[in-house]
């Protein structure tokens, strides 16, 4: 019983890390994008 308890608790407790971290990934991800789409359209201007 003390088993399954455990196990449950870590299960949610990585479950929870992983969407956070796969949250914070995809914002970085999506600043970098619109970083470089930025670098491109003032590269765009200047020419």
């Amino acid at each position: 019983m003390i088993g399954r308890a455990r196990s449950y608790i870590i299960y949610n407790y990585f479950k929870y890390i992983l969407i956070i971290l796969l949250v914070f990934v995809g914002l970085i991800w999506l600043s970098q994008i619109i970083r470089i789409i930025e670098f491109q359209y003032s590269i765009t201007i200047k020419l």
